[in-house]
């Protein structure tokens, strides 16, 4: 006699199931069914190929006999169970619906029997689908219809899920206490029958629980628990999903590097179900943006909706590629937001839903604000202003006001854009009238602020600033390491700019100093020994923060599906809960912002010095040049030891941009001076011109000057400051020359605790087309410069991590610079790369100097300061100076001027003056080899 089960498995395991069914049937067809359904249960979390390969069977087994209540209602179980971890939640429902309508015409027939199997256990799952469709009061029913059936007939596995899903559905519905404790009903009754995969699912509830409540530590925990039973049980999905919570625990205490890598491990083991990976891409994108990693956040956003297009979810589809093309916007990209506007419009076409279709003519309006790049069709300002007012009222009345603001700051920029000044000006003061997110309030304060005359604008731009302050405060430590000011600079610069307007210079090189110096005081606090309890207080704050705009954000998400499928009441509550949700935000706002100034350095955070101390730090004969980029000029606010300080205009970026590249191009081009002259010529023509622009306005203090302490700002730490030619022959020939991110940083009081390591040489020569042959040569030369030295000839991320922090720190390797993802810039080293991150938690407090023999380690990337480059990590660290490079450098180059720099330093030099004397001794025709290298100082040099 043929075995059901045997035949189901058979069946299963074949490419082709219903070519294996036999004819005819060799066992009573709901025998079959019901083993086949057996492998659906025991495959739809581990293996969904599988189970949909069971279940076409079974609909293929049901075909044949299309009056049989029972069979019918079999059939549309398995089917429905098959794709519920796809997850294709509302066909799922369908097919459930469907079972319990033919198990109910079964019932009729047999009347008064109960024909089995009893297919009203399929009530349970459909908890599960209604709460995950957002259905919530149509889920609670059905719980209670499940909890009545068991009443009358106690099934112990069946009364495992509908706990399980009803704590699942208490969860979604915020009452996390309530998910809490029927997490831990499960966990028991999971352990009392030896389901191994229940007591998983379980304690992933309860982690879920657990993140939501604030209880972090019990959090980890029962992931640790829930992700290694999983993972005994082989149960590939349940460990993607403890992933998945791991990861958003990471990213609620700032860990968002580790966020990712944990998102990616679960997107493997999510590979079988699409709709989740797409999630998991959106989770990414999200990820990347918070990271400044704006080309990767695009590519996630856009690869999460054409997976959303293959599992033909339009809705999920259409909001990421509005979210695409909000990146593309940030990253100035006009044609790549139109085609992802266009697409998002396609998606929303059919849906007739309004808070969509806002939100889309929102994000047009931002990109109507970029400058028509080539190819690229005209937005109609005009048109896009029109529609964005219509946006907002409906995104309003959506109860989307986050959503709403965004829609009207684009309107009002548009009419500022567009000379309708005093329209804007109403716009902004709306916006302002009712904005509580301190985001919106800061961009509509600084909008106003740019329509008013200065004095009028004055408070709005100070506003702007000091919210600006309080919002990078805010920032888990691994986002302001990767922004670092490039969102909130802007507003300083707008204030400077107003202030620069009203004669108040020594007001406007403060706040140049706020935007530059700030953030990157507060990274070298934070990298010391701080008060625990403090730092403690303030991660739980700060974890509170992100889980409330991550609860804002998903009952927002909720509440558009809700509008599109006509559910009133779901509407009502996610709304109801997005307003919850966005009232705590703003009270854990309100307590950061006093527990900030209550704790200040504590915490990590560090005061600027006035004006007064930076100009007693400084040494008789030494100018400070603080550069700053207002609009698109660049300006230079000059202080020197005594007097107040004063403002000079130099260059338009365009200008100094254009020269940069010339240099770009003549100092690689003929670097061994093949010919010449002609290359002198060219050499000549843009450092002159340099120097001009940025020094021509500034030469007769400069003529009176013996040092220059130089404070670039944005492109202007491309340049080779000490090989512009303002005198003859160079700039760095009659002047001591040292480089800053910032006056403020630089004369900031700092007093590390001296290095008691000794001195640290590290060098790796690579492999491959990267390998440098003269490394090694180096770092026996260097090792002999400095008596006592440790030398690391193959060189790990152990070893620069090791402690105690070393006197002197030599780094000899490929070193690479990053532009579109600056935090990910590296140091190549034996064991791999060597992150700007993994730089900025280093422990070099006391270290005198950093020497990063390594080509474009100084080189700044495309947005953000000199926190963004190698350079900037190491003194955020702690390292009183860095040496490094501009441009890549011949090895050998870098080895004859470092055996000139070090034999300096032996010699008592400090390293600024060092370097300049080992530039003039190795120093040939050709720039290209010796003006690569400069001194960056973190901390003023005492002599």
């Amino acid at each position: 006699m043929i075995d059901s089960d045997a035949l189901a498995s058979e069946i299963s395991d074949a490419a082709s199931p219903t070519d294996r069914i036999p004819e005819p049937l060799p066992v009573p067809p709901l025998d079959l069914l019901v083993a086949l359904h057996a492998v659906v249960a025991g495959a739809m979390r581990s293996d969904l190929a599988r189970a949909g390969r069971a279940a076409a069977a079974a609909r293929a087994i049901a075909a044949r006999f299309p009056d049989d209540a029972l069979i019918q209602a079999q059939a549309h179980w398995s089917l429905g169970s098959a794709i519920l971890y796809v997850p294709r939640y509302a066909d799922s429902l369908a097919h459930y619906d469907l079972a319990m309508e033919w198990y109910a015409h079964a019932l009729d027939l047999a009347a008064p029997a109960e024909p089995q199997p009893d297919i009203r256990v399929v009530e349970v799952v459909r908890v599960f689908c209604l709460n995950e469709l957002g259905r919530y009061r149509e889920a609670i029913n059905a719980a209670a219809r499940a909890e009545g059936w068991l009443s009358e007939r106690p099934a112990p596995h069946v009364r495992l899920t509908l706990l399980l899903n009803r704590s699942l559905l208490a969860g979604n519905m915020g009452n996390y206490a309530g998910m809490l404790a029927l997490a831990d009903e499960t966990i028991r009754l999971a352990e009392h029958l030896d389901n191994s995969s229940y007591v998983a699912m379980g304690w992933i509830n309860r982690a879920y629980a657990c993140i939501w409540l604030g209880q972090l530590a019990e959090a980890e925990t029962a992931l640790d628990v829930g992700e290694a039973t999983a993972e005994a049980a082989g149960e590939a999905l349940t460990i993607a999903r403890a992933q998945i919570n791991r990861a958003w625990l990471l990213r609620y205490t700032g860990r968002l590097f580790d966020a990712l890598a944990m998102l990616q491990a679960a997107e493997r083991g999510m590979a079988q179900a699409e709709g989740e990976v797409a999630t998991i891409a959106l989770e990414q994108a999200a990820l990347y943006a918070q990271l400044r990693q704006l080309r990767e956040a695009r590519r996630a956003a856009e690869r999460a909706a054409a997976l959303f297009d293959g599992e033909n979810m339009p809705l999920y589809s259409a909001s990421a590629y509005v979210q695409a093309a909000r990146m593309a916007v940030d990253l100035c990209r006009l044609d790549d937001a139109q085609q992802m506007l266009t697409q998002a419009r396609r998606r929303a076409a059919g849906l007739d839903l309004p808070a969509l279709d806002a939100e889309i003519i929102s994000a047009e309006a931002r990109a109507a604000l970029l400058p028509p790049s080539p190819g690229a069709a005209r937005l109609s300002r005009q048109a896009a202003r029109r529609a964005v007012a219509r946006a907002a009222d409906i995104l309003e009345s959506a109860g989307l006001p986050r959503e709403a603001a965004e829609a009207s700051l684009a309107g009002a920029a548009l009419d500022a854009r567009m000379g309708h000044v005093r329209r804007a000006r109403a716009a902004y003061a709306a916006i302002l009238a009712i904005a509580r997110d301190s985001e919106t309030r800061m961009a509509a304060h600084t909008g106003m602020g740019t329509l008013l005359p200065p004095r009028q604008a004055l408070p709005h731009l100070r506003t702007a600033a000091d919210l600006a302050v309080q919002q990078r405060r805010a920032l888990p430590m691994e986002e302001l390491q990767a922004r670092y000011s490039s969102e909130t600079s802007g507003q300083h610069m707008a204030l400077a700019r107003c202030l620069l307007d009203l004669g108040d210079t020594p007001a406007a090189l403060h706040t140049v100093w706020e935007a530059k110096a700030g953030p990157l005081l507060d990274l070298r606090a934070a990298a010391a020994p701080l008060d625990q309890a403090a730092m403690d207080a303030v991660t739980a704050a700060k974890a509170d923060l992100a889980r409330g705009r991550a609860s804002v954000a998903e009952h927002q998400r909720k509440l558009l599906e809700a509008l599109q499928m006509g559910q009133p009441e779901q509407v009502a509550y996610h709304r109801a809960e997005a307003d919850r949700a966005r009232r705590a935000v703003d009270s854990v706002e309100q307590q950061m912002t006093e527990m900030m100034r209550t704790l200040s350095d504590r915490v990590g955070q560090a005061d600027l010095p006035t004006m007064s101390a930076v100009q007693a730090a400084l040494l008789p004969g030494t100018l400070l040049l603080e550069y700053a980029r207002i609009d698109d000029s660049f300006v230079c606010l000059l202080l020197r030891q005594d007097g107040p300080p004063t403002y000079w205009p130099v260059a338009d970026r365009a200008t100094v941009t254009t020269l940069l590249s010339r240099w770009a191009v003549v100092s690689h081009g003929d670097p061994n001076d093949r010919y010449p002259l002609e290359t002198a010529s060219r050499r000549q023509q843009v450092l002159t011109g340099l120097a001009t622009a940025l020094l021509g306005p500034l030469a007769a203090e400069i003529a009176q000057a013996e040092s220059l302490l130089i404070a670039p700002a944005d492109t202007l730490a491309h340049v080779p400051w000490a090989a512009l030619i303002s005198a003859s022959p160079t700039l760095g020939d009659h002047l001591q020359i040292t480089l800053t991110p910032s006056g403020a940083f630089w004369a900031a009081p700092f007093t590390p605790p001296p290095a008691a390591g000794p001195p640290r040489v590290l060098g790796y020569p690579g492999v491959g087309e990267h390998f440098l042959p003269h490394v090694l040569v180096e770092t026996d030369m260097v090792a002999l410069a400095l008596p006592g030295a440790l030398r690391i000839p193959s060189a790990t991320g152990a070893d620069l991590r090791a402690g105690p922090p070393p006197r002197m720190l030599h780094i000899a390797c490929h070193g690479v610079t990053r532009p579109n993802a600056p935090i990910c810039s590296y140091l190549d080293l034996a064991d791999g790369p060597f992150l700007l991150l993994e730089a900025h938690r280093l422990n070099l407090r006391g270290t005198g100097l950093v020497v990063l023999s390594a080509c474009e380690t100084g080189e700044r990337p495309g947005y953000g300061e000199m926190a963004m480059a190698l350079a900037g990590a190491f003194l955020c660290a702690g390292a009183r100076a860095v040496l490094a490079s501009l441009w890549a450098v011949d090895d050998r180059a870098a080895a004859d001027l470092m055996a000139a720099f070090y034999a300096r330093l032996a010699a008592g030099d400090p390293p600024a003056i060092a370097l300049r004397a080992a530039q003039q001794a190795v120093r040939t025709a050709h720039p290209h080899h010796w003006a690569a290298f400069q001194i960056w100082e973190g901390v003023r040099t005492e002599s």
